[in-house]
């Protein structure tokens, strides 16, 4: 049977070193897809590690964001990515 490789976006809103769960599991998950053939691009908010292999989309902070950080930070990170 032949494998499929996949594109996968992944949306986090910490990555490594911030420390916690969330950021340790997006850095094994993405190091376990990668090894697997799989090309992963990471889009997120706070952070910096991006492992060997996988992309970094850059996001840009929007007018609707803007007004979203007003009242909550992770609204404003799902509008803007």
């Amino acid at each position: 049977m032949e494998r499929i490789a996949m594109h996968i976006l992944r949306l986090s809103y910490r990555v490594p070193p911030m420390p916690g769960g969330m950021e340790r599991h997006v850095e094994c998950l993405t190091r376990e897809q990668l090894g697997r053939g799989h090309r992963v691009t990471l889009a997120f908010r706070y952070g910096t590690a991006v492992p060997d292999g996988a992309a970094h989309l850059s996001l840009s902070r929007t007018a609707p964001s803007r007004l979203l950080a007003v009242r909550s930070e992770n609204a404003a990170f799902v509008a803007y990515a």
